[in-house]
């Protein structure tokens, strides 16, 4: 395997299964990867080791998810995703504190009780 055979964005592999193989062997040979993708993507980064992944999550001002600050950008390029930033500010696009407040207001939501409840 090398890095020309994992693509993150085929939906059907991940519709069939979780491509372990795949996480494990970025996390052993590219665990900061950036993955590229046909235009009009831009290809976005892949961060797969857990102290990584720990330390981006608690460093909004480095890495950053807000549209302003150069985060979550681009998707209006992608088919389908014409609107995206015409809804105003989403979680998804937000940083610490207001992506806090919002979390708060959602996480009841999302216990595994919950979300057990929504199975058919």
């Amino acid at each position: 395997m090398d890095l020309a055979d994992i693509n993150l964005l085929d939906r059907d592999v991940f519709t069939d299964r979780v491509p372990h193989d795949w996480f494990t062997y970025l996390r052993n040979n590219a665990p900061v990867y950036f993955h590229p993708e046909p235009p009009p993507g831009k290809g976005f980064w892949v961060i797969t080791k857990h102290a990584d992944v720990y330390t981006v999550g608690r460093d909004a001002h480095t890495y950053s998810s807000d549209q302003a600050r150069g985060g979550v950008v681009g998707l209006e390029d992608m088919p389908g995703m014409e609107n995206f930033n015409e809804g105003g500010r989403l979680m998804l696009t937000t940083d610490p504190p207001e992506h806090t407040r919002y979390r708060k207001l959602v996480n009841k939501g999302f216990t595994p009780r919950m979300v057990n409840a929504l199975e058919p």
